[in-house]
Order: structure tokens, then sequence, then C-alpha cells
């Protein structure tokens, strides 16, 4: 999977907001239209990382947060379901959450 990263500029909360749907979506749409083979059922965090196209802090914030549920298994081994990151993309698909002002 190959990785993006932009650099845009933003006037305004509302702004980012409505960019940042448009390349969630874009991001999403790409992630879900993945054939089903490549994709293994069970994923390590840098798998779950690569999968979902996010860093692995923002992986770790998510799963504190409780978006995102990890797995342990052995005494350093974490995985995700694959499943359940997909249902996760599609509810926060399904529910923008709007993003709190800096003060």
């Amino acid at each position: 999977m190959k990785n993006v990263v932009l650099n845009l500029p933003y006037y305004n909360c509302e702004e980012f907001e409505q960019r940042q749907g448009e390349i969630f979506k874009k991001v999403l749409s790409q992630v879900l239209q993945q054939p089903q083979s490549e994709v293994p059922e069970n994923l390590t965090r840098k798998q779950a990382c690569e999968y979902l196209r996010i860093s692995l802090s923002s992986l770790n914030n998510y799963t504190k947060e409780g978006y995102l549920e990890a797995y342990r298994v052995g005494k350093n081994r974490v995985i995700y379901k694959k499943t359940e990151l997909d249902q996760a993309l599609r509810s926060i698909e399904n529910k923008p959450k709007k993003l709190k002002g800096r003060k």
C-alpha cells in the first residue's frame, strides 16, 4: 500500500472539515474495494495501520478512545480484527464527528 501525505492550507475549521471528509471518503472507498483475499482476518498493529492508512500513533489513539478494539495475544502482541475495522470505518462514515476548535 502507498501512503500519501498532503499539506493543504486551511483557512477555517469548516473548510478543513470539508476537505478532511472528502479525503476520508476517498480513502475509505479504496480500502473497502481491496480484494478480500489480500487482507488476513487478524491484523497486527502494523498491518492495521497499513490497512487503514493511518500512523501507529493514530491507531493507538483510536484504540484508547474506544473507536477500535484491540485484542492482546500473549504478553506483547496485539491484533485487530479486519471485520471490526471495516465496521468502525462504516460507522465513522455514517456519523461524521465535528471537530472541536482549539482554544
